[in-house]
């Protein structure tokens, strides 16, 4: 039974030091990890200021796919599995191929008003504000693993990877938004202050901000 006419837009806040605490717990109380990976993991992530769902990744304690499975089902989202849904590409005229090759964001599905999104990184903000701003639509974020979104941009995008690819990655930046998307509606975004933690996960493209919760 899909019950995805249901499902309200979600807008995602960055986690916080908490995030590795409660997502953790989740982990803990599914069985998925036991008590002491899940320390390594989070004594890792403090020690080395990445975040923590990064950190389970690169020290391979859960597969892309079983995390991206369990970070869905912990913020509430959906993830997205290609194949559940046949698509094309939308709304090209609004949305060129390098801002969503660079994002890491594929436009998947129009329900009225609302648009979904299949992301790699749900609590990358800007990127996701940047579509609402220019669509006008409802946004709601499905997670979607780098190794499936690599396989859908290969298959739609082919060749304009490699432009994304030699352009700078500026995701942080409203500017870098407003240049892709050509909107003064970008340009107007508020600036949002950052930390000295939010400028060093930005090398992994991670975005730190002081809470995090779905609205």
């Amino acid at each position: 039974m899909d019950d995805r006419t249901s499902t309200p837009p979600i807008a995602i806040h960055p986690p916080d030091g908490s995030f590795a605490d409660s997502f953790g717990a989740a982990l803990l109380s599914a069985r998925v990890l036991d008590g002491q990976a899940i320390d390594r993991a989070q004594r890792a992530a403090a020690t080395t200021g990445e975040r923590f769902d990064h950190v389970l990744a690169k020290l391979g304690m859960l597969s892309e796919a079983d995390l991206a499975a369990h970070l869905a089902r912990f913020l509430g989202l959906i993830h997205y599995i290609p194949g559940e849904r046949t698509h094309g590409r939308l709304l090209d005229d609004a949305l060129p191929a390098p801002f969503l090759l660079q994002n890491r964001i594929l436009p998947i599905e129009i329900e009225d008003e609302t648009l979904r999104l299949a992301v790699v990184d749900p609590f990358d903000p800007l990127p996701i504000e940047a579509i609402r701003h220019v669509t006008g639509k409802q946004i709601v974020p499905e997670i979607i693993t780098g190794a499936d979104f690599d396989r859908i941009a290969n298959a739609l995008y082919g060749d304009q990877r490699a432009q994304a690819a030699r352009e700078p990655r500026e995701a942080s930046d409203e500017s870098a938004h407003a240049r892709w998307l050509g909107s003064d509606e970008i340009r107007a975004l508020p600036p949002r202050k950052r930390g000295a933690q939010e400028s060093a996960d930005l090398h992994d493209s991670a975005v730190t901000a002081p809470s995090w919760s779905l609205l």
